[in-house]
């Protein structure tokens, strides 16, 4: 069986994200595949002091909530993130969160495991921040297998949307499912073996 971890980064619990990432796992057979959600809002995830520590020990020295997910990370197949877009941004605790798991950059610890992007919305933004969250799964070495973006008043109201957006995840989760049932075979790129050591050379020189 497959593990799917899905990182929520809203505060709703039963708000646009979580109706958006219900509809995603019921593209998925039980009986193949599991999901655990992790709410980051459930956790104690305090700010980064930036004393760049971790780079060398390879763990913060901070110890919260954390260090639990970075757990549950390590042992899944899969990440789902879940964001829903803040100031035309990601909100501040995932940004946190990523903040303090910044010294993973540095080391191959979630290389050959796979991630989907889940962006909610009232207006736009999809674009720049799929664009960003894409990027950061790259540096993680996690393999992005794709995104998909979700008007938050709509999939909460609208029935003709949720069809669509049903439709849509439907290929969605299947080019997933296709990805993931290859197993652990993705190695990371020329250009981000080259960027951890660089990264690794300039955290250890700190």
């Amino acid at each position: 069986m497959k593990k799917i971890l899905v990182i929520a980064g809203s505060q709703k619990k039963k708000g646009a994200g979580a109706k958006a990432v219900e509809v995603f796992k019921s593209k998925f057979d039980s009986d193949k595949y599991s999901f655990e959600t992790v709410f980051l809002s459930d956790y104690e995830i305090n700010q980064c002091k930036g004393c760049t520590v971790c780079f060398k020990k390879k763990e913060c020295i901070i110890k919260d909530g954390t260090t639990t997910i970075i757990e549950k990370m390590k042992l899944t197949d899969a990440i789902v993130f879940a964001t829903p877009i803040y100031a035309m941004n990601i909100p501040g605790l995932l940004k946190t969160f990523i903040d303090r798991i910044s010294y993973m950059l540095h080391k191959p610890a979630l290389y050959e495991k796979h991630s989907y992007i889940i962006v909610t919305t009232d207006i736009g933004g999809v674009v720049p921040i799929s664009l960003y969250m894409r990027y950061m799964m790259n540096a993680f070495g996690l393999y992005n297998t794709g995104h998909i973006g979700v008007i938050a008043k709509k999939i909460l109201k609208d029935e003709e949307y949720q069809r669509q957006i049903s439709d849509k995840m439907t290929v969605e989760a299947n080019k997933f499912k296709e990805l993931l049932s290859r197993g652990k075979n993705y190695k990371p790129k020329f250009t981000q073996i080259v960027r951890f050591h660089l990264w690794k050379i300039s955290a250890v020189s700190k």
